[in-house]
């Protein structure tokens, strides 16, 4: 079943905006709320008062040329909406509520566009927009996300982009996955500085894979897994210096792996909650946690808390310096049940020192 639009108000504020088709040829130069027919290639920067342009046709291409469009209150710069095999590149996007906005569009590509200093969003891809790439772009300084998919988006791709300094107050995220979508790709990068959650995966988001990514110095948690998203893949990826948690698991989230990774030195803030390498927590359980490099976080470094829902298999990590050995721990498990050291979990060879129950570890 198709989602419903993302939100009926933008769609009347897009319908009542003054549209103008342009040339059908290689039009060069064009202007604030022209609807695009061909293959286009700015010659100039665009001051906008409202929107900015819109793909009109399937398969054409707007290189923006490396220059900028621009608004002091627009909705769109860059919109597709409904459209398939277009391309938008090469430019800067900023002052508008939302920087490129793909909605119920495929097979497209955002290629080395900076959709920074948005009032909410840098690029949303959204309604059923599958098989998208976002590559090699920049989404900084956002007020509230760098880059979203959501809402029965699939198999898109984000790789090789930046999410920096997202978020106004304590708000503000990097990089969202979300509303049921699935098989996308996040791949090499850099989410880093944002006001409070670097990468989300949450709300059914399923069988994504996170991979070579570096997650650091967000305002709270690095990566969080949460609502019902199931089946996720995250691995190879370097998760330091956030705030609080290098990766959440939470709120019946089953099934995920994380693999591979290093975690480290998060839980900067000294606060009270928090500061831990992994934490399985609110009945997510069936987590596959092995092969990761967990060290120097203020608290422990894995956490599987009592309200996991349990199955959680630790295999094969490397974990030092995390705790001190009485308030935190290497590995620190709450549950209990028929699993290691009376846990309702899986430990094996685990190089680590201390753990909470004893014999979670093995020798270092």
């Amino acid at each position: 079943m198709k989602l419903l639009r993302y939100t009926a108000a933008l769609l009347i504020g897009l319908a009542a905006t003054s549209l103008r088709v342009a040339a059908p040829t290689e039009a060069s130069h064009v202007s604030c709320g022209d609807v695009l027919t061909s293959h286009t290639v700015l010659d100039s920067d665009l001051n906008c008062a409202g929107n900015g342009l819109i793909m009109g046709a399937d398969g054409i291409s707007l290189d923006l040329n490396g220059h900028t469009i621009t608004s002091a209150g627009g909705l769109v710069g860059v919109q597709a909406w409904g459209r398939s095999g277009v391309t938008i590149r090469n430019g800067t996007v900023t002052g508008f509520l939302f920087g490129v906005w793909l909605d119920g569009t495929r097979n497209s590509s955002i290629r080395g566009v900076a959709a920074n200093g948005n009032k909410q969003t840098g690029i949303l891809v959204t309604n059923d927009s599958d098989g998208n790439q976002v590559t090699g772009c920049t989404a900084n300084g956002n007020g509230a996300a760098g880059i979203i998919v959501h809402a029965g988006s699939d198999r898109n791709s984000v790789k090789g982009c930046t999410a920096s300094g997202n978020g106004i107050g304590t708000a503000g995220l990097g990089i969202e996955v979300s509303l049921g979508s699935t098989g996308n790709d996040v791949k090499e990068n850099q989410v880093v500085a944002n006001k409070r959650n670097g990468l989300v995966l949450l709300n059914g988001a399923n069988r994504n894979e996170v991979k070579n990514n570096t997650v650091a110095g967000n305002g709270r948690i690095g990566l969080v897994v949460q609502l019902n998203s199931l089946t996720n893949n995250i691995k190879d990826n370097v998760i330091t210096g956030n705030k609080r948690n290098g990766i959440v698991v939470q709120d019946n989230s089953d099934g995920n792996v994380i693999r591979n990774n290093v975690i480290n030195h998060n839980g900067t803030s000294g606060a009270l909650d928090g500061n831990q390498g992994i934490v399985v927590t609110l009945g997510a359980g069936h987590t596959d946690i092995r092969d990761n490099t967990i060290n120097g976080n203020l608290r422990n470094g894995i956490s599987v808390n009592a309200d996991s829902s349990g199955n959680n298999t630790v295999i094969s990590n490397s974990l030092s310096g995390n705790g001190d050995g009485v308030t935190g721990f290497n590995l620190s498990d709450l549950t209990t049940g028929p699993g290691t050291a009376g846990t309702n979990d899986t430990y094996k060879n685990n190089s680590c020192l201390t753990s909470n129950p004893l014999g979670l570890c093995s020798a270092p």
